[in-house]
């Protein structure tokens, strides 16, 4: 048998018995649906063919219903998989989460889930995340203020946002820092982090939340007084920068950077260790 077939068949093994592990629904119509998402996907790799959105439950305190196309369901998958909203360093269950770089909404799903009584603030750039954001919030009722807009250093600009296939990887990052290959370009709006938080009328943070592709070197590094106003972050770290640098913009504002474990993605979580 051709090598090629054996490995796609291998790969699609894996990705079957890897349904049973996730808080989904355990029903023959879900599985379906979580196995064609897997063939569109594939299929829109190779084809010019337009994968649907699919509608997934999962299975959480509560149930909530994901509308998710099909190449973000890995996404989706280590996100459940391991829980990743689960494990941070909190002292206390936060009043008040903001999250960078939204997505389709199901981290702000999660971390409702978690923190039921948290006032949510979910930024989103990308005009297509947005309206999957928009629509997973209201269908299960979570209490979150949208704002269609990036974070960014110099609030008050549009600046260029790269689009990718995978809705995933969009970024702010030129094409000679990582993701090559974008098949558009859209004008975003930006916002500083003091004008966000000023937009949603808090003067602190308990919980930030930051996976922006790239642009978290440069939103961290400069003009970054802000940080004193930040309780905990949780932030993946991407290939244009390392640990080690944002460790250094954030000691100086007492946090320690560590590696968080419920997550298979370089995600770390920078906290004020007690005194």
């Amino acid at each position: 048998m051709d090598v090629g077939i054996v490995a796609s068949l291998e790969s699609l093994g894996k990705y079957s018995s890897r349904y049973s592990c996730l808080p989904l629904e355990q029903s023959f119509g879900q599985y379906f649906t979580y196995m064609t998402a897997y063939v569109e996907d594939r299929l829109s790799s190779r084809f010019p063919y337009r994968p649907s959105i699919k509608e997934l439950r999962i299975e959480l305190n509560r149930t909530y219903k994901l509308s998710i196309m099909p190449n973000q369901f890995g996404m989706m998958a280590e996100f459940l998989e391991l829980g990743e909203c689960k494990g941070i360093p909190l002292e206390s269950s936060p009043a008040r989460v903001l999250t960078l770089g939204a997505n389709i909404g199901l981290g702000v799903i999660c971390l409702r889930d978690e923190f039921p009584e948290a006032e949510l603030v979910a930024v989103e750039a990308d005009p297509r995340n947005f309206e999957l954001l928009s629509r997973n919030l209201q269908q299960n009722n979570v209490d979150a203020r949208l704002i269609s807009a990036a974070a960014s250093v110099h609030g008050g600009e549009l600046l260029a946002l790269r689009l990718f296939d995978n809705t995933t990887c969009s970024t702010l990052i030129a094409e000679d820092g990582f993701h090559p290959g974008h098949q558009a370009v859209v004008q975003v709006p930006t916002l500083s982090m003091d004008q966000l938080l000023s937009s949603a009328g808090w003067d602190s943070v308990d919980l930030l939340k930051i996976d922006i592709e790239g642009a978290e070197d440069e939103l961290l590094s400069v003009d970054n007084q802000w940080l004193e106003k930040v309780g905990v972050l949780m932030l993946e770290i991407h290939p244009n920068t390392t640990p080690v640098k944002i460790e250094s913009y954030l000691r100086p504002f007492g946090f320690v950077l560590e590696r968080h474990h419920n997550s298979l993605e370089p995600v770390f979580v920078a906290y004020r260790p007690k005194p």
